[in-house]
Formats: C-alpha cells, sequence, structure tokens
C-alpha cells in the first residue's frame, strides 16, 4: 500500500493541534519513532514531541503506567518528560522538554587551543554515569544509549553539559534490520546474544561512545553491520 506521505503528515499535525500543540519542524526519526519541534500552545513552550512508531504489544495500560514513572524522574542530566497522551488516531505521544544542542561528540572537548579538554570529558562521565544510576535505581534501562541520544553543548566556561534522552521505552518499542533492540555500533554482547538487557549494557554503550570521543572513532567498525556485531561479541577494541 502506498501512503500519501504529506496526507499523513497533515493527518498528524491536525491530531496534534487538537492535543495543543503546534508542530514547527521535523526533529528526527528513529526506530523509536519520530520526533518533532513543537510548541505548546498554553504557555508557548518549545518541546519535543514524539510519537511511538509501535508500543511493542504494550497495553494502553502499561503504556500510561511507564509513562507515569518516567514523568515522575527528575535529574539534571535526563531530559524532563513533560507530559503524554494518544492522537484521535491511536497513536501514543510523548512529549519531552526541548534541549538546545548537537550530539555528544569529540568537537565538545576541544578548547579555543584546540586542545582535548580532559578534565570537561572527566566531569561529563561523572555526569552521564550518575544519570545511568539514577535511571537503573529505578528499574529503568535505556537499551539504546548513542551518541545521537545524548544531546550536548559547551558553555562559556568550557564545561559540557549533556541530557540523555530517549530513555525507558527503548527496549519496548522497535527493532533493527536483525531483530535485535538498539544499535550496532554501541550494543552490549549480551543483547546480541539475545539476553535480556540489563543495566551493564548501558554501561558499555557509554563505553563505547567515551571511547569514540577520546579515540575520535568507534571502538568497532565495519562497512557490513552484522561484522560489528561480531566484534563486540570476539574482539577486543
Amino acid at each position: 500500500m502506498v501512503v500519501d506521505t504529506q496526507q499523513h503528515t497533515a493527518t498528524i499535525e491536525r491530531e496534534l493541534e487538537q492535543q495543543g500543540y503546534e508542530i514547527l519542524a521535523l526533529a528526527g526519526e528513529g526506530m523509536l519513532g519520530t520526533v518533532y519541534q513543537a510548541k505548546r500552545k498554553k504557555d508557548d513552550r518549545t518541546v519535543a514531541l514524539k510519537l511511538l512508531r509501535s508500543t511493542g504489544g504494550a497495553t494502553a495500560i502499561q503504556l500510561q503506567n511507564e509513562f507515569r514513572l518516567l514523568h515522575s524522574l527528575d535529574h539534571p542530566q535526563l531530559a524532563e518528560v513533560v507530559e503524554y497522551g494518544v492522537t484521535e488516531s491511536g497513536t501514543p505521544f510523548m512529549v519531552m522538554a526541548w534541549i538546545d544542542g548537537k550530539p555528544l561528540a569529540r568537537e565538545h572537548f576541544i578548547g579555543k587551543n584546540g586542545e582535548f579538554d580532559s578534565q570537561a570529558f572527566a566531569k561529563c562521565i561523572y555526569d552521564l554515569t550518575g544519570a545511568l544510576h539514577y535511571l537503573h535505581v529505578k528499574s529503568i534501562v535505556h537499551g539504546d544509549l548513542k551518541p545521537g541520544n545524548i544531546l550536548a553543548r559547551t558553555k562559556s566556561d568550557g564545561s559540557v553539559e549533556a541530557t540523555i534522552m530517549d530513555f525507558g521505552l527503548s527496549n519496548r518499542t522497535g527493532s533493527n534490520g536483525a531483530g535485535l533492540t538498539g544499535t550496532f555500533e554501541y550494543m552490549a554482547p549480551e543483547l546480541i546474544r539475545g539476553e535480556d538487557s540489563q543495566p551493564i549494557a548501558d554501561l558499555y554503550a557509554l563505553g563505547c561512545i567515551l571511547y569514540e570521543i577520546a579515540a575520535g572513532t568507534p571502538p568497532f567498525t565495519h562497512e557490513k553491520p552484522l561484522e560489528i556485531l561480531k566484534q563486540h561479541l570476539n574482539d577486543a577494541p
């Protein structure tokens, strides 16, 4: 079946308009769904509005309970979950604080003198591991930690402010081409083996991200994605 993309987008915008949101721009698309930059009309607040592509078989009650838990989180390195709802056509959506930043990368730690700022890097590691600990204590596993899910900006004092996005729903919704949940370059071996996602998998993914920042390249790369999975299982960086 051929889907009229423009008509579909217009329908989504109309339904979100009914929910009190004005779509400003398409911010990104991934295996979890589509993210829009939007404005909440009741207070003109700019937000990130994510439409979930799939609920992974979760019931409406399960989704509501999970959204309620995410809404209760309060940590400076976690994007605030503002609210959640369901469109007229039955598509669940989550509204998060809009973060002005770029995917976490080595460039964030290059100072004005052109040198790598190891102190800012160490502070960022401390902040991100603290945020993951906060999630894990609450039995929340991110499941798809990658640079694109960590938005960062370099402040005037040289420190890097990083915010984790898309936490909490990653294990339930979507899968990649191999039937695995996550991003190949940052996927823990136990996930590749089909085991349940545990907090240690988030720490492994963070380790891959930090390796990429420090070394300038991910620990494992290959033109064939499945070869990357084999490297995670069998090779050292």
